[in-house]
């Protein structure tokens, strides 16, 4: 997920203070710190929490769904969204390793849905047998709700999911953060698989997407972090959504760039939304101008270090 994003950026700094206030938890603010770092080594040459072997719960992970626990009291992860759509434009950046897209109108929000338990914090201190099933009793566990404000979109070509030992062609990961810098967990990010349809079928490509996509060229020319206006109406992160609502969740997790700080709420939706060659190339082409020929911004997948994944599918 983030960190050299724009938002990723504004991800960070704030993920610092947050990680002083306790022990290393994955935040988000408006405020940034620049971490240098490419993808030519895999991760391995990523400093601090990205490669401290007292980091347990790293992010992304490979979600294998025979083995994911099935759950229905958490509910529809959709339909806890309030996404307003866009009246004039999005705005696009970089950070020199992704493209962002930001939106300007103020209600974009989801209430998560996690199990209620304490305490929120980061894998030093962490049991992950406190975020099971077996640890709440027989009786059904309470949910818990958290309003996260919804921040930025970005993209990693490929994948940095896997869904049962499979990359995806795109993963689209959708950052929400807390207003009350306090609060705990205090992010949550959707993420969503984008791949392009099977050799002799028709994928037409999504004429909004065509609005904001076409403009990656322009965007990735610009200085770091300055903000393109686009003009789209009607546009919100709810296009990205499938139509399947099944989603998994997991917790914690962690950031997937420097400074790789845990302490995150993560919902990946399992199917897999199409994508045009066209829309793909974009992004694609775009992620090369900003990270070198061959490289692709993605993480491979951390170990799950004993954590559970759960999956909601309505029933």
């Amino acid at each position: 997920m983030t960190s050299g994003h724009t938002w990723r950026a504004h991800l960070a700094v704030a993920t610092l203070l947050f990680a002083l206030m306790s022990a290393s938890c994955h935040v988000a603010s408006s405020q940034i710190t620049d971490y240098a770092f490419t993808y030519g080594k895999k991760g391995v040459d990523w400093q601090g929490v990205c490669t401290d072997p007292r980091s347990r719960f790293q992010s992304p992970v490979d979600i294998t769904s025979c083995n994911a626990t099935r759950v229905s009291f958490l509910g529809d992860l959709q339909r806890r969204a309030r996404y307003t759509s866009s009246r004039r434009h999005v705005s696009l950046a970089h950070d020199n390793h992704t493209v962002d897209i930001f939106f300007s109108e103020p209600t974009n929000y989801i209430q998560f849905p996690m199990l209620n338990v304490q305490p929120y914090n980061n894998s030093v201190t962490w049991p992950p047998n406190t975020y099971t099933l077996a640890s709440l009793g027989k009786t059904k566990p309470r949910v818990r709700l958290v309003r996260l404000e919804l921040r930025q979109c970005h993209v990693h070509w490929e994948s940095e999911h896997d869904l049962d030992g499979r990359h995806r062609d795109i993963e689209v990961h959708c950052v929400h953060t807390a207003q009350d810098p306090g609060q705990r967990p205090a992010v949550g990010v959707v993420g969503v698989f984008l791949n392009r349809t099977r050799k002799g079928s028709i994928c037409k490509c999504d004429p909004m997407l065509e609005t904001i996509l076409s403009a990656l060229p322009m965007v990735v020319k610009l200085p770091p972090k300055v903000k393109m206006p686009v003009a789209v109406r009607g546009f919100s992160a709810a296009r990205f959504f499938p139509r399947d609502k099944t989603y998994f969740h997991y917790y914690p997790g962690s950031l997937t760039t420097p400074p790789c700080s845990e302490g995150l709420l993560w919902y990946v939706f399992r199917e897999t939304k199409p994508i045009c060659q066209r829309h793909f190339q974009l992004i694609a082409d775009a992620i090369t101008a900003l990270n070198g020929r061959g490289e692709q911004n993605a993480r491979d997948p951390q170990s799950l270090r004993g954590r559970v994944i759960y999956q909601w599918s309505g029933h």
